[in-house]
């Protein structure tokens, strides 16, 4: 028997068993572009996208890959429905490869087209790839990687290193859509390696720590590109200057506001006085507003103003947001764990999903005058401000829905937890849950507040591993008819 069902020719039975599940999950994206095409937007994440490439303006804080990517398929073909259909077929060819992580046998042959069939039929992710926003693109270029490396890992030594350079291209993807995805990947690949060694040979695939260990340069060179290719591509005032994320100090910062203290601002040399601290509301769910709000009584504003700094990608502001986090994480580290705690609470309150979801939307705040004029001529179409406040089929299913997710997580993260502890012999279902956990939990390190679109890609992989603990698939190869 080959040592991978990869590099084996299918037989009949699993070439159909296979073929049916892909083929429904492919008619059910199509029916639901067809039912609901209409582009989405969340201001002002998809105004500093659509404003790529606009009047010298590059987003020093976001992904202007996915900026110039979309602007140009909206362009190029006419339509910004366009882009709904684009980012639909990578979320699809996502779930489709990670059909294929699932070894085929007689347990899995109900559980492979339920998994393709929960997956087409979710609200969230099909909702999500509506949106003119990076986050399904990022997601699916990650599911690729993960898929792919779960499928690497048991292939015989002829089969994996054609793969590498899939993952190579599924990992330089996902890091310059949404590079927080590279300490995951990273995480995913180190861990994955410790985790090897704790299993004796006969319970692992040949060469897996080596093989894990050979990918680890992958995020780090994409973190390198994307640090390159910024230095060349940014606005003319950054231009030759090196960053991954101009502003990741201040995000940083405002995660973890609850959790400081005056004396870190004194400690870094920023002159907050004790009254303005104070007069901060540093609750979690304050945190998004700190960071953002205009006036006295934010953080931010009250930072900038007290330097004297007028943008906030300004090197000496972003250098003062880092130092006041670094003397907190010296002082009081158990303070910024139990924040982080705090957070990734929050990120799993049922209360809290259900709250945000008109917001995610976006119902309440029109486009810009701007934003419709630029649609109306590249379409051809009459577009109207007021498009945003229109419902549809998938923002009213994810409404009804977004309360039931964080079960689903939850259940998710046992399910991982079990496979880790617990499953014998070491195969993908392993990287299944590596990726689980680290997405998850790496979540609430990047956000001020709920963001459901975050964490698209622990969603999707909930819904297998826990059709993975109902059945007790065969070990990778072994597939049978």
């Amino acid at each position: 028997m080959p040592a991978s069902g990869v590099a084996a020719r299918p037989r009949p039975a699993e070439a159909w068993g296979r073929a049916l599940p892909a083929a429904a999950a492919t008619a059910l994206f199509a029916l639901f572009l067809t039912l609901d095409h209409l582009p989405r937007f969340y201001q002002g994440d998809s105004i500093a996208y659509l404003a790529t490439g606009t009047s010298d303006w590059v987003p020093p804080d976001r992904s202007w890959a996915y900026g110039y990517a979309s602007r140009w398929i909206v362009e190029r073909l006419g339509s910004a429905s366009a882009l709904v259909a684009a980012q639909a077929a990578l979320l699809l060819g996502a779930l489709l490869l990670l059909c294929r992580t699932v070894p085929y046998g007689p347990a899995t042959r109900w559980a492979i087209p339920a998994f393709a069939a929960i997956a087409a039929l979710d609200p969230m992710s099909q909702g999500y790839a509506r949106f003119w926003l990076s986050d399904t693109p990022a997601a699916a270029a990650f599911l690729a990687f993960t898929a792919l490396l779960a499928i690497g890992i048991t292939a015989p030594p002829g089969r994996f290193w054609p793969v590498v350079p899939w993952l190579a291209v599924a990992g330089l993807t996902a890091v310059f859509v949404r590079v927080a995805y590279a300490p995951i990947m990273f995480g995913m690949l180190a861990g994955g390696a410790a985790l090897a060694s704790l299993y004796p040979a006969r319970a692992r695939p040949p060469r897996l720590r080596r093989r894990l260990l050979a990918l680890l340069p992958v995020p780090v060179a994409a973190v390198v590109l994307l640090v390159l290719a910024n230095s060349v591509v940014a606005i003319p005032s950054l231009r030759g200057k090196f960053f991954v994320n101009r502003m990741s100090d201040l995000y940083t910062l405002g995660v973890f506001l609850p959790g400081l203290r005056h004396d870190d601002f004194a400690a870094a040399g920023v002159p907050v006085t004790p009254a303005e601290f104070e007069g901060w509301d540093r609750t979690l769910d304050a945190r998004e507003d700190q960071v953002w709000g205009e006036g006295p009584g934010h953080m931010r504003w009250a930072m900038m103003q007290t330097l004297g700094v007028d943008q906030v990608y300004d090197a000496r502001f972003q250098q003062a947001c880092a130092d006041v986090l670094r003397a907190a994480l010296r002082r009081h580290p158990q303070d910024l764990a139990l924040t982080y705690l705090g957070s990734l609470a929050v990120s799993l309150d049922p209360a809290r999903w259900h709250r945000v979801m008109d917001a995610e939307i976006g119902f309440g705040r029109p486009l810009p005058d701007w934003v419709a004029t630029y649609l109306t001529g590249v379409t051809g179409r009459p577009v109207a401000p007021s498009v945003t406040a229109q419902p549809s089929l998938l923002t009213g299913w994810m409404q009804a829905m977004a309360a039931a997710y964080p079960a689903l997580l939850l259940c998710g993260a046992a399910a991982s937890a079990a496979v880790l502890a617990l499953a014998r012999p070491f195969g993908p279902q392993h990287v299944l849950a590596l990726a689980l956990l680290g997405a998850l939990l790496a979540a609430p390190l990047f956000s001020h507040a709920v963001k459901p679109r975050y964490v698209l890609a622990p969603i999707m992989l909930s819904e297998l591993l826990l059709l993975f603990a109902l059945v007790r698939p065969p070990a990778a190869g072994q597939s049978q008819d």
